[in-house]
């Protein structure tokens, strides 16, 4: 009788963000007064799953600057080569290379999934480095026209799989893809 083979299990990096209709996570202003309040947008359910957020210089500046409190009770790193280290309580400034920091939380074996928060330059790294397991979109019936896409362009192609399509009262979608991962990727 041949033996199962128990692959490790590993944490899932999840993003979840906004974005207009037509791609957009900002207006061409850098707004995103276009986002939609009013609903939970199952936010409870995906926090609970969650103990660590991935979190990019730019990001954590517009949200510290908005008067915005990251997550007492998770992890919170922030991406940065000119932020000072333990220059703020509620988070952890990494310095070093995103792609190497994130494989290494993936491995642990302990806790529970990562939030790919954002910004723009961390989602794109953690995509094109395929560290991106799931993809939540709340597709906000708005078109921007402009503004800072929602991938930019990647390198290559990469295929998903919906897992959930659900739209809610207020006109906004919500998308929920896991990341298919081919032989030799």
């Amino acid at each position: 009788m041949a033996s199962a083979i128990v692959l490790p299990i590993m944490r899932l990096v999840k993003l979840s963000v906004a974005c207009s209709l037509d791609g957009f996570i900002e207006g061409p202003d850098g707004g995103i007064d276009w986002i939609r309040g009013g609903a939970d947008y199952g936010m409870g359910a995906f926090l609970a799953s969650l103990d660590t957020t991935l979190i990019g210089r730019r990001t954590f500046e517009f949200a510290r600057r908005s008067g915005n409190k990251f997550f007492p009770s998770m992890t919170n790193y922030v991406f940065s080569t000119s932020l000072p280290a333990g220059a703020m309580d509620e988070v952890e400034i990494v310095g070093e290379d995103a792609v190497e920091f994130v494989s290494g939380l993936k491995k642990r074996r302990t806790g529970k999934d990562l939030w790919l928060f954002g910004g723009h330059e961390l989602i794109a790294s953690m995509l094109r480095s395929r560290l991106v397991d799931e993809i939540l979109l709340t597709v906000h019936p708005v078109l921007l026209g402009g503004g800072l896409p929602l991938f930019g362009s990647l390198a290559e192609r990469q295929e998903l799989k919906l897992v959930e399509a659900k739209p809610l009262k207020n006109g906004v979608v919500m998308l929920s893809y896991r990341a298919i991962v081919r032989a030799g990727q």
